[in-house]
């Protein structure tokens, strides 16, 4: 079950802005295409300010996260109830919040 989200891709399909919408949800993204890059800021997309990483896990947020979302991607993108954060991270989902 995914959140919501809302995508945007450049019209050439060049690499766009995927977004993170606030859910009840915990989010887990894993690439099989090489390292995912996102940002808490849209304009940090461009810069060295990304994170990149093979596997994302985010938590309760308050505002939107930003995954650069490139032409062609492989992977899964699942929506996590909160009360299963500990089983499947080791962790509560109040410490994953915010991140």
């Amino acid at each position: 079950m995914a959140g919501p989200v809302a995508a945007s891709l450049g019209r050439d399909g060049a690499p766009a802005l995927h977004r993170e919408l606030p859910s009840p949800y915990l989010t887990l993204i894993v690439s099989l295409d090489g390292p995912i890059a996102g940002v808490l800021i849209p304009e940090h997309a461009a810069g060295g300010d990304a994170w990149r990483t093979e596997i994302v896990v985010g938590g309760l947020h308050q505002h939107p996260a930003y995954v650069v979302q490139p032409k062609h991607e492989t992977g899964t993108h699942l929506a996590v109830h909160p009360l299963a954060a500990r089983a499947l991270f080791r962790l509560p989902a109040v410490e994953l919040t915010g991140r």
